[in-house]
């Protein structure tokens, strides 16, 4: 039985993974986008593994943005 607890890393060091300001993970966790296993106050932990997990849930259920202009034909 594996009875260690992940390593749970607070948002500075989330953001540093993906490359992204700590205002944004803080974000995509008020969004509901990633999880946190810990939040007491104004301190908030994740687990690197499920937010990775929800990112990539994330990004297979979004639609693709539109490129360039649309294009209707006129008749």
């Amino acid at each position: 039985m594996n009875t260690e607890s992940p390593a749970l890393l607070n948002s500075r060091e989330i953001a540093a993974i993906y490359g992204v300001s700590s205002v944004t993970i803080i974000d995509w966790h008020r969004a509901g986008i990633i999880p946190s296993e810990v939040h007491v106050g104004r301190v908030i932990r994740f687990d690197a593994s499920k937010v990775a997990a929800a990112l990539k849930r994330h990004k297979q259920c979004r639609q693709p943005k539109p490129r360039g202009p649309l294009m209707v034909p006129v008749i």
